[in-house]
């Protein structure tokens, strides 16, 4: 064959010199010939040509057969898988996540931030519709996660609806860990590695309360709210709950390429997202964490766990610190650990997931005098220089059977006493008397007390901007009579003058209410923001302060009432407030928790300075015993780092 090309080559060379051609002579082969000068055997012409042709014809049709045949492997035998992958190579619209805004302080310091991270993500439009392969399928990521495999099941399969939506099945992946996963899963359609963030607070300034945290939508809170992905993280308390609007931000969207597997090849066209609203609070960290731990400190000193802490400013309702023991560290609901320590939380005596500043319902023992006083002169029961006997206690006579005689005692004798002494000592027996009656004082009675209550704020919420507040309980002779179907008694009214019996309030409202007295009569409605700015810093709202009434006590009567409690530092229980660089008014308060074998729960409601009060700040330690022994000093040590900045 080799001698063959050969001589093909010779004569196309030579019918190019036209030396070659012979018709007629003895062949010595089969297609061959002899030149007669030179005995030269030729190939003849006709023959070449033929055997050429039919050599080309047949390397064309071999390269014919070959493309036809891969092309009806492709298009018959493999058609219909190649079919569906071509189909998979396609353009998806998906969601881009706005970012979630920021929380700061009042001085810009950031409690709340976004911090990036890896996610683990499946798309579910990408999973194997087979259900043996779908099971293939979640076992192969389960090996490379570490992740147990009814877990990744469920989590995909939740969320199928909203299919075209990256399903985070493992987050808080560090970069190295990334790495590795992005490796072993390159070969799983529908599988990828991706940039997201997660929620991180400050820690050890008592916020989490404050702050809350968020968590994973639920299918209630996806049908209920609109503009929200499945895949969402939501605001589940505090503020990131109570703002969750603001702080949202709305979702882009983008026309992506994607290849088989559903990983991205191009973006085609982009809708930015609008990050959400900075969220600016009235709360100063640095008062916070003094506050936090000032408190933590007198309760481990105490060997006490239960207590709060607030400072308001009473001018337009701001809270300026807010602590409520114990606690927790909010990072927890971000991170992998929450499925051990959740429950460990929930399960927690102490009730470190409860705020009680909000939440809590005690009775207020003789932290409510200063509202009766109030009352008592608004309804000219007694005047600022009108005077009572204290004789130590009251004793009445029962209405049926005169010869039963009932005691209501007081802590101490008090001799004579006005509205001024009675707050300054917090004699009981005044309070008795201007409240229930005795004597020639008829009293305010039952209806009149529940009247002021109640405007001054409490049986109904403040109102503050975060979820979960108790409105308390101001009761009455319906109440009584259907909830422990007993009849109303001069004693339950006794009881009630002084902050006991079934009287309930949280922390918050004595605050307010205590706000309410030192600014000369208007009660405002807690507020924990101050203002949302945008991704700039400016300034895009500001929360106005909120008045919930005003007007409903004369100025003249309230300045006696501050008169009193003014005393109360100068000349009585709260004298440990003599310490201060400013003036101050106070009034202490120890409160029967109504069970057996507790200790009694201890109160102290405070402003200052007297002339100008800038900030009201309310302590209560959950039987903790003596307002005076307890809170107070508590009180006391907040205050002087407050006026000491």
């Amino acid at each position: 064959m080799v001698d063959y090309f050969k001589k093909l080559k010779d004569i196309i060379i030579n019918r190019k010199n036209r030396s070659y051609i012979i018709d007629d002579e003895e062949y010595c082969g089969e297609g061959e010939s002899q030149d007669p000068e030179t005995g030269e055997v030729l190939i003849k012409t006709e023959n070449v040509r033929s055997s050429f042709l039919i050599w080309f014809y047949i390397i064309i049709l071999v390269i014919f057969s070959i493309l036809f045949t891969k092309l009806w492997i492709l298009q018959v035998v493999s058609g219909e898988e190649n079919r569906k992958l071509a189909e998979e190579n396609r353009i998806r619209s998906r969601a881009v996540v706005a970012s979630r805004g920021l929380i700061y302080d009042t001085n810009r310091n950031v409690l709340a931030k976004n911090i990036p991270n890896f996610v683990l993500v499946v798309y579910p439009v990408d999973v194997p519709k087979e259900e043996e392969e779908k099971r293939d399928f979640y076992r192969k990521i389960s090996e490379i996660s570490g992740l147990d495999f009814a877990e990744i099941r469920d989590k995909v399969e939740k969320n199928i609806e909203y299919y075209l939506e990256g399903v985070a099945i493992k987050e808080n992946i560090t970069h190295k860990e990334a790495l590795i996963l992005e490796e072993k899963t390159a070969a799983l359609r529908g599988v990828a590695i991706e940039k997201r963030s997660s929620r991180g607070y400050v820690v050890d300034m008592g916020l989490a309360h404050i702050l809350g945290y968020v968590g994973d939508i639920s299918e209630k809170e996806y049908e209920e709210n609109l503009n929200y992905l499945l895949t969402d993280k939501i605001g589940k308390t505090g503020v990131e709950s109570y703002y969750e609007k603001e702080l949202k931000g709305i979702h882009g969207r983008e026309q992506v390429e994607v290849d088989s597997f559903g990983r991205l090849q191009k973006i085609i066209a982009k809708q930015d997202p609008l990050a959400g609203s900075g969220l600016v609070l009235n709360i100063d960290s640095d008062l916070q964490k003094k506050t936090k731990d000032i408190l933590s400190a007198e309760l481990n000193a105490r060997q006490m766990s239960k207590g709060v802490a607030i400072i308001s400013n009473p001018q337009n309702g701001a809270i300026l610190s807010m602590v409520s023991l114990p606690d927790y560290d909010n990072n927890v609901f971000s991170s992998d650990k929450i499925k051990e320590e959740y429950p460990k939380l929930v399960a927690d005596p102490q009730e470190p997931l409860f705020n009680r500043v909000i939440s809590g319902v005690y009775p207020p023992g003789s932290t409510i005098k200063p509202v009766i006083a109030a009352a008592a002169l608004q309804e000219n029961v007694v005047g600022v220089n009108d005077w009572i006997i204290c004789k130590g206690v009251i004793e009445v006579p029962n209405q049926f059977y005169p010869d039963i005689i009932y005691h209501y005692k007081d802590w101490a004798v008090h001799g004579g006493v006005n509205v001024t002494k009675a707050l300054a000592e917090s004699c009981n027996v005044f309070f008795y008397t201007v409240g229930g009656g005795h004597d020639k004082i008829q009293g305010l009675g039952l209806e009149r007390i529940v009247k002021y209550l109640k405007l001054f704020g409490l049986n109904e919420k403040t109102g503050i901007d975060l979820g979960g507040e108790a409105q308390g309980l101001v009761p009455n002779a319906e109440w009584k009579k259907e909830n422990l179907n007993e009849v109303w008694v001069l004693g339950d009214t006794y009881n009630l003058s002084i902050g006991q019996g079934h009287l309930g309030v949280t922390p918050l409202q004595v605050n307010a209410y205590t706000a309410a007295i030192a600014n000369g009569g208007t009660l405002y409605k807690p507020r924990i923001a101050k203002e949302l700015i945008d991704a700039s810093g400016s300034t895009k709202e500001i929360i106005k302060p909120e008045i919930i009434r005003n007007n409903f006590i004369n100025i003249e009567d309230l300045t006696g009432v501050r008169s009193g409690m003014r005393s109360c530092v100068t000349s009585g229980s709260c004298d440990q407030l003599q310490a201060l660089s400013v003036s101050s008014a106070g009034k202490t308060g120890t409160a029967q928790s109504g069970k057996a074998n507790e200790s009694e729960h201890s109160w102290f409601t405070a402003f200052a300075p007297y002339d100008n009060p800038q900030i009201v700040i309310t302590v209560m330690i959950e039987n903790g015993g003596e307002g005076y022994q307890v809170a107070e000093p508590i009180s006391l040590r907040i205050m002087q780092y407050y006026f000491s900045r």
